[in-house]
């Protein structure tokens, strides 16, 4: 649903993609902590990678409602490539599978 292309925002190098400056002079980066009962704010993205394959079955469960209450509608979650939220029942739908992209549906 864009309106300009991916290069607009990206300078693309050898497969690697690096956000040009008006793009990310607008990005806010945050630092949170996982057991926090609260949702964080309402992000368009969170990206956890490789984090929740520490954790047992009930801390993975609660960081996902978590994440869930802490995406705005239509936010997308990028776990790591040995994660995946579909064993939960919570509203995520695959975005992109080889990527471990997930979108929140209600």
């Amino acid at each position: 649903g864009g309106k300009t292309t991916f290069e607009s925002y990206f300078n693309v190098r050898n497969g690697d993609a690096q956000g040009k400056p008006h793009l990310l002079d607008r990005i806010l980066y945050f630092q949170h902590s996982l057991l926090n009962k609260g949702a964080f704010n309402e992000f368009n993205l969170i990206l956890c990678r490789n984090v929740l394959i520490y954790f047992d079955q009930t801390l993975q469960s609660t960081v996902i409602e978590l994440f869930f209450r802490s995406l705005d509608m239509n936010g997308f979650l990028v776990l790591g490539e040995s994660e995946n939220v579909s064993s939960y029942p919570i509203g995520f739908q695959v975005y992109d599978k080889h990527n471990k992209i997930f979108k929140k549906i209600i």
